[in-house]
């Protein structure tokens, strides 16, 4: 197999790794091991219809969050624009309402004044498997200031950001085949 072709295999499976495991760990957010195997008999190990009683939505067997629509909208206004620009990004976000995104009003009040959403948690690092696949992992800088624009717009914090250079850069060390050691290192 060529090496293109490994990179693309990868890559597609990047990006279904991120779909898959978003699905799975929607029917188990927020639960203990014991109150999975009490709400759905067992541990979860395929996909069953989410017992989220919490959640103000019903979520669909094997349906994608809010982290997986991200995922996606960042990786069409990367093809679209054949890289980050975060205006298009901006601008594919505020198109509608995303199912389950809890900084969805926001980050509309943020852009209307022209600023970008302060906001902590995991959006960042779940959403940037796309900036891994388009930056190899020599080319850090590169990824660093895409993680910014990319996901500065809705998570402009140190720790968000942080959080989503690492886990961009882990990606793109991953498709690149690196050893888990040196993955980790």
């Amino acid at each position: 197999m060529e090496r293109h072709e490994e990179l693309l295999r990868r890559s597609k499976a990047a990006l279904y790794g991120v779909a898959v495991g978003d699905a799975m760990g929607k029917m188990t957010e927020g639960y203990w091991p014991p109150e999975i195997k009490k709400r759905y008999g067992k541990l979860v190990d395929d996909f069953m219809t989410p017992i989220q009683p919490q959640s103000q939505y019903t979520w669909r067997i094997a349906e994608v969050t809010d982290d997986t629509r991200l995922t996606v909208l960042l990786a069409k206004s990367i093809l679209s624009r054949e890289g980050v620009d975060e205006a298009d990004l901006t601008r594919k976000i505020l198109e509608k309402p995303i199912k389950g995104w809890p900084g969805w009003k926001e980050f509309k009040e943020a852009v209307s004044k022209g600023k970008r959403a302060k906001r902590t948690g995991n959006g960042s690092p779940v959403r940037v498997a796309p900036l891994g696949i388009i930056h190899p992992p020599d080319r850090l800088e590169e990824l660093v200031r895409d993680v910014d624009r990319a996901c500065g717009i809705t998570h402009n914090t140190k720790s968000a950001l942080s959080a989503g250079c690492a886990i961009a850069a882990a990606f793109s060390a991953a498709i690149e085949v690196w050893e888990l050691e040196d993955l980790i290192n």
